[in-house]
């Protein structure tokens, strides 16, 4: 996806923005048809992202890193999503802080 260009993406999403549009949700088989079209669309979304990293994408990276580096970390991850549900920036907070500590107890010990 990265070694299109910009028009032939653009040609692509709406080429498949069209077959998701041109399915009768009350059809019966429309999940069928419109999975392929929509995955298009997601590839499409994740290549114009990779374009440009942002600053947030790398802290995402990075906690991302953490939690599956151990499987302390994965747990210590799913403790936290399950106490915090869907609250993304709580969630963010509470590993971040659980990541300064896991790097302070690092450093003491070294």
């Amino acid at each position: 996806m990265t070694d299109l260009s910009y028009e032939e993406r653009k040609c692509l999403r709406r080429a498949a923005e069209d077959a998701r549009d041109a399915c009768n949700p009350h059809y019966g088989p429309f999940v069928e048809a419109v999975a392929h079209p929509l995955r298009i669309l997601a590839l499409l979304d994740m290549a114009d992202r990779a374009a440009e990293p942002t600053a947030q994408d790398r802290k995402d990276a990075e906690r991302w890193r953490w939690a599956t580096a151990l499987d302390d970390n994965s747990e210590t991850l799913h403790s936290i999503v399950l106490s915090f549900g869907g609250d993304q920036a709580k969630i963010n907070e509470r590993v971040d802080v659980y990541r300064a500590c896991a790097a302070r107890a690092a450093k003491e010990r070294a």
